[in-house]
């Protein structure tokens, strides 16, 4: 999440798991000369985050690829730990899905741009479920928080309720 304050007074909220270096540039663009400072010191954090998330990752989670199973571990703050199980979407079934919820090209293109510069940085969008959310979320999570599961071990999981089998 980046809060940040535009030139204008506007406050901006934007919930993303990733920047990039155009989004980075936008949003300096557009702050406030006394958010310009916060904003560039979030930036400098989140890419050694994301530098040492690339170092810790495996070689089978750098292979986690468009279309693969998987599953993360979150500790919720009210529920604990929780076991959530996703898929990595392709780029394609993005796109359609975009478009169909009414997204205009120049939208779609700009979407797809950023999640393939993310995916090379090891981030990887998809539909992430779980028992506190068994419809399933969209978002980006890093291979090194990704363990790969077979196509069968997703199902099983659905089948319980997304429940990890303990």
């Amino acid at each position: 999440m980046i809060t940040y304050e535009m030139a204008d007074g506007t406050l901006v909220i934007a919930d993303v798991e990733f920047t990039t270096a155009d989004v980075e540039r936008a949003m300096l663009a557009t702050a406030s000369p006394r958010a310009r400072r916060s904003l560039r010191e979030h930036f400098a954090k989140a890419r050694a985050e994301e530098t040492a998330l690339c170092k810790r990752a495996t070689e089978a989670q750098r292979a986690i690829g468009y279309g693969d199973c998987v599953t993360r571990a979150w500790d919720d703050p009210r529920h604990g730990p929780v076991l959530i199980w996703g898929t990595v979407l392709p780029l394609a079934e993005i796109a359609r899905t975009e478009r169909a919820a009414g997204a205009g090209d120049a939208e779609v293109t700009a979407l797809t741009a950023r999640l393939e510069d993310g995916y090379g940085r090891g981030w990887r969008y998809g539909r992430w479920f779980s028992v506190i959310s068994p419809e399933g979320e969209y978002g980006a999570a890093h291979v090194a928080d990704l363990s790969p599961v077979t196509v069968a071990e997703f199902d099983d999981a659905h089948w319980r309720g997304w429940g990890d089998g303990r």
